[in-house]
């Protein structure tokens, strides 16, 4: 997994919001994982985390969002054949003898152009981003509202001790 952070010294914050991104993404691929959404693994070193400026993004394969719980792909178009193609050869799933592998492709990638695929049609559990986003969160604001508290009040110490000194 890429960790890109701001340059300079990562604040307080910026490490809790790090900590919590790459908890978030861990547990990404770990229900990615336990619901077979991997076929060649690419999209589980697709996850990279952006700290600056007191944000956090989690980016990932653009594909996964058809595997997001609520979401899914739906009817209309295509998916790309090649997509499928490479998917099947992932998979190790080979058509038997009467059709070609892209003839399989096509026929997938046609059901899904008209119904969607298994988790828009409620079919497959997808992968609960929403659900991970809230429970990763729980665990860690309480510990990173004590860690700005702390550093606020190193601050406050600091400004009181130069306060201090000016009044001397």
């Amino acid at each position: 997994m890429k960790i890109t952070r701001s340059v300079g010294r990562p604040t307080k914050v910026e490490e809790g919001l790090a900590d919590w991104g790459i908890s978030v993404a861990e547990e990404m691929q770990d229900e990615q994982i336990s619901k077979h959404f991997v076929a060649s693994g690419k999209s589980l070193r697709s996850y990279e985390v952006v700290v600056k400026q007191n944000q956090v993004e989690l980016l990932w394969a653009s594909y996964l969002h058809f595997s997001l719980e609520g979401e899914g792909r739906g009817p209309g178009k295509q998916p790309p054949l090649n997509a499928i193609v490479q998917w099947l050869i992932d998979k190790g799933i080979k058509p038997d003898k009467k059709m070609s592998l892209r003839g399989l492709a096509y026929i997938i990638a046609r059901k899904m152009g008209e119904e969607g695929n298994a988790v828009y049609r409620g079919e497959r559990a997808g992968i609960d981003l929403e659900g991970i986003i809230e429970n990763s969160w729980h665990d860690i604001k309480n510990e990173m509202a004590l860690e700005v508290a702390q550093e606020a009040s190193q601050y406050m110490l600091e400004a009181e001790k130069k306060l201090t000194k000016v009044k001397k």
